[in-house]
């Protein structure tokens, strides 16, 4: 990766795609399906966020107020 971020222009991006294939076949298939990137947007007056694993979220019946 450190050498394909010293190329330009077209070779690079062959480069990078060539790993992308690389690593997703070989190194880490199940990143892809395991990588949850979610963002909560809640009021500064909520509190107690909890996020469940399990849908990857926020828990909305753990919030509560603070005081």
């Amino acid at each position: 990766m450190e050498e394909a971020s010293r190329l330009r222009g077209d070779a690079r991006y062959r480069v990078y795609g060539a790993l992308d294939v690389d690593i997703t076949r070989n190194a880490a298939p199940f990143v892809v399906f395991g990588t949850i990137n979610v963002r909560e947007f809640v009021s500064e007056r909520i509190g107690c966020p909890m996020y469940s694993s399990s849908w990857g979220g926020l828990n909305l019946v753990m919030l509560c107020l603070k005081p």
